[in-house]
């Protein structure tokens, strides 16, 4: 199945990278970041509120109410849901504006809920959210683990930091700025809903 590269109008640093195996949505103003990197899209989503260029005649549309429930990008994940996508990558999701990005971590957070495979990518990071899983990880520099669970039970092998079946909670963020070491790290989840960001 093809993956689902969706393109809205936050922080966008060129960090999509075409694949002719991607399903490409551009979502309002996240078209005029394809258009500057050369990249077709495959569908155009979005009540044009944030877009000012003319979508080439090519494209397949849909145009959006301004006044709805669904925000474009929600709007968006829904129809690719719809397609029979389950694995999303989200770019320009985050920045500008706050409200919207906590909005599209919410997003993300409705995507694992539909036990859908997804990731938003930001400069030189990631952001998923993990449930009853463990992952490995080889990786430099920080990562952050965020409870979105009241509460959440978590282990940390070969961090800086590590706990052991030690309770987070979405009111304190113990969970901050811990850091890689030369180790292959593991993080499970063994229960809620928890914010990975690296």
């Amino acid at each position: 199945m093809q993956k689902a590269v969706l393109v809205a109008y936050g922080e966008y640093n060129n960090e999509y990278h075409f694949s002719k195996d991607d399903y490409i949505i551009a979502i309002d103003g996240g078209y005029s970041y394809l258009k500057k990197q050369r990249i077709k899209p495959n569908l155009f989503i979005g009540d044009n509120d944030s877009n000012k260029l003319v979508i080439d005649k090519d494209i397949k549309k849909i145009i959006l109410p301004k006044e709805k429930d669904d925000t474009d990008s929600l709007y968006a994940i829904k129809a690719c849901l719809k397609l029979g996508f389950d694995r999303f990558e989200l770019y320009g999701f985050l920045g500008k504006e706050f409200s919207h990005s906590l909005a599209n971590i919410q997003v993300l957070l409705y995507l694992k809920k539909k036990r859908v495979n997804a990731k938003i990518i930001e400069k030189n990071k990631t952001y998923l959210i993990l449930h009853n899983e463990r992952i490995k990880l080889k990786k430099e520099g920080k990562l952050t683990l965020l409870s979105l669970s009241n509460k959440s039970k978590v282990t940390l092998k070969n961090l800086k930091y590590p706990l052991k079946k030690h309770i987070l909670t979405n009111d304190f963020p113990l969970g901050i700025d811990n850091e890689f070491i030369d180790k292959e790290s593991e993080i499970t989840i063994h229960s809620g809903y928890v914010l990975l960001i690296y």
